[in-house]
């Protein structure tokens, strides 16, 4: 049966798909920073450990007059403040995940019950999710609000997550998974014996999500692929995932930094996929001088690389196997500018820079305790050198 095999070093960049079309979208942020993430696992103790890091902390002064929210700039600095105000006194049971630009956030409300918050925004709504499964068992060591060298806050965040739970994880995942894709890959068949639904070409697709793409949304590419393709799928994929899904069929494994999930299409169907994302990620990179330190376009390379190698993987027995390693974009930056290359402190410009300020004695003036010694720098440095496998 042909198999393929999707392979993330990082599986949370496609999960977290969505958070490429908020980037695009240009939303307006009520707090602003410059941020960076770390990842590392421990092979003794089977531990994967996450540090979110930010510096230039500020809230956004951007006037809002977008339906339901109306802001000045000083209200809008207000909501900002209120929200930083929020995330500190509830952060020793804030959550984060690493993501592909920042990461994904979660308030655990109670042992099983997991409930989204952004970092950046103040959400109308949030999501809640119940696991089968023990929460409290993720360590999370929230840091102190610091006092940068340029006089504006940073701030660390660590998360450790056993083995153990993200196997639970996973299975959870699988579980509800599963079932929807057979479900949704079943109604997808039905309509289109009943007429109602037409298999789209591979070669239309594109055309058309290309099309419908201005030159500023250029990063959701990637993600309106894996959100449209299975209108290209043929039958024969349709009716493989309808059977893998009652089955249990897709699956999800890790080892150590490499996590994998393994699903089956038709051979056609994977090549054609691996054409459209190898398509897609050459078109993401930003226009002018929107990627520093070059990263988007090392990102591109390697994704590319990855979806070619895929295709050369096939073989005549139609097993098909797609290998993609997605590195974030903070890992790139960092190679390039070491580990500050996006987060250095003058990267801010001069009103930024007095607007942060404004808001550090604010912060202070809230009662929230700001650590004049710690260094950031310090504090990565530690994470980084320490617990290396």
């Amino acid at each position: 049966m042909p198999t393929a095999i999707i392979d993330w070093k990082n599986f949370t960049t496609f999960c977290l798909a969505a958070c490429l079309a908020l980037l695009s979208a240009g939303c307006t942020m009520d707090l602003e920073g410059r941020s960076n993430q770390y990842s590392k696992y421990d092979k003794e103790k089977d531990e994967y450990h996450f540090l979110w890091a930010t510096a230039n902390i500020r809230a956004s002064r951007n006037p809002i007059d977008s339906g339901a929210r109306k802001l000045t700039a000083e209200q809008h600095r207000q909501v900002g403040l209120g929200h930083l105000e929020n995330l500190w006194k509830g952060r020793q049971n804030i959550v984060m995940m690493p993501g592909p630009f920042g990461p994904i956030a979660f308030i655990r409300r109670e042992n099983r019950l997991l409930e989204t918050v952004s970092l950046f925004l103040v959400e109308e709504k949030s999501n809640k999710f119940t696991t089968n499964f023990d929460l409290t068992p993720i360590r999370v060591q929230p840091g102190e609000m610091l006092l940068g060298a340029n006089g504006t806050l940073s701030y660390t965040h660590h998360c450790v997550f056993p083995g153990k739970t993200i196997d639970q994880a996973f299975a959870l995942a699988l579980h509800e998974i599963n079932p929807e894709v057979s479900k949704t890959s079943q109604a997808r068949l039905d309509a289109r014996k009943k007429e109602e639904q037409k298999r789209i070409a591979w070669k239309d697709l594109r055309t058309e999500l290309w099309n419908g793409i201005s030159q500023g949304q250029r990063f959701g590419l990637a993600s309106k692929v894996l959100e449209r393709f299975p209108e290209a799928l043929s039958d024969e994929s349709l009716e493989l995932l309808v059977a893998q899904g009652k089955k249990q069929g897709i699956t999800l494994a890790r080892d150590e930094m490499k996590f994998t999930v393994v699903m089956q299409l038709s051979p056609g169907d994977a090549k054609e996929f691996c054409d459209a994302m190898e398509a897609a990620l050459r078109g993401e990179l930003p226009p002018g001088n929107g990627d520093p330190a070059g990263a988007m376009k090392k990102l591109e390379a390697k994704a590319i690389e990855a979806f070619r190698a895929s295709k050369a993987a096939t073989d005549a027995s139609g097993k098909v196997t797609i290998t993609v390693e997605l590195i974030s974009i903070f890992a790139l930056l960092e190679d390039d500018g070491g580990p500050w290359g996006f987060m250095r402190e003058s990267n801010i410009s001069p009103k930024q820079l007095t607007e942060a300020k404004d808001d550090a004695a604010e912060v202070e003036r809230r009662k929230i305790p700001v650590n004049r010694q710690l260094k950031l720098e310090k504090i990565v440095e530690d994470f980084r050198g320490a617990g290396k496998k």
